[in-house]
């Protein structure tokens, strides 16, 4: 699945305004946000029990907590999509499509099992990592799934809106949804999980790629003893070369540089994090 090999952006439509999108996509994102909601609060109460079990008691420290969320992951990927496809000039349609559509980025983690997901004190790696970076794929196939097997009570609910299974299958978001679900953990060299190389990725996935793998770098983990900045992030991430699209990675560390200037500046009352999380100081409308 690969909306385009062009790079081109989704500006055929608007999400805020297409009906389909409106009635049929969006209740499907808020339903998926509000299942990563509750599965973080499973990873929550999972990660107290394995960090008190005998197996881990003395391996996490007393106060240590799951700070890496799914949801906060995906609002933070949604604004930094905004902020950076600002930056770089993307048609604001299409930059407000695509943050929608990333919002399904990980929609696979719901259907792995949850032990994949409790953070421990060693660094996923080997057939561990393999076997997470699986809900890539399997999260496209599943939303197209998903949509597939409730088609008949979607055009019952929606008869004045659509006529053919195709006006929803062969709609512009869901193809970008499966695009990035899919491929978000490809890289610019054929390095990531399906082997995809630099001419096989779309814009968006690209773009997407950059976003969600930096995130993961900064909040502190039981294998990550600090938060780290967003900036130190960065460096630690582009630390290997050819991974990702250069010109993207270059105007993401600059909206990277605009957030350190920001937090840096006095703060009332506005509950903006510390410089040391990778939080976005963007907030902007994720449904």
């Amino acid at each position: 699945m690969s909306m385009t090999n062009s790079g081109d952006w989704p500006d055929s439509f608007d999400f805020d305004k297409d009906a389909i999108c409106q009635r049929i996509f969006l209740p499907f994102i808020q339903e998926h946000l509000d299942g990563m909601a509750n599965l973080d609060q499973e990873r929550i109460i999972e990660f107290e029990r394995k960090k008190n079990s005998p197996e881990f008691k003395d391996k996490f420290a007393p106060d240590e907590k799951l700070n890496y969320t799914f949801s906060d992951h995906l609002a933070r990927v949604h604004d930094r999509i905004l902020d950076t496809a600002d930056l770089l000039g993307i048609d604001k349609t299409a930059a407000k499509n695509t943050a929608k559509a990333a919002l399904l980025h990980d929609y696979g983690k719901l259907y792995q099992d949850i032990n994949l997901w409790i953070d421990t004190p060693e660094k996923s790696s080997g057939a561990l990592k393999e076997t997470r970076r699986q809900h890539a794929k399997t999260g496209a196939d599943l939303i197209k799934e998903h949509i597939t097997d409730n088609m008949d009570a979607l055009m019952a609910d929606n008869s004045d809106l659509i006529s053919e299974r195709e006006d929803i299958l062969d709609h512009p978001f869901l193809s970008l949804a499966l695009d990035i679900a899919e491929n978000h953990h490809e890289h610019m060299d054929g390095s990531g999980t399906l082997g995809k190389t630099a001419d096989q990725l779309s814009g968006p996935v690209k773009l997407v790629a950059i976003i969600e793998s930096h995130d993961g770098y900064c909040v502190k983990r039981p294998h990550q003893p600090r938060a780290r900045t967003p900036l130190e992030g960065f460096d630690h991430m582009v630390k290997k070369d050819g991974l990702f699209d250069p010109t993207y990675l270059h105007a993401f560390k600059n909206v990277l540089k605009q957030e350190e200037t920001c937090l840096k500046k006095p703060q009332q009352n506005s509950g903006f994090p510390d410089a040391g999380t990778s939080a976005t100081v963007h907030h902007h409308d994720h449904i």
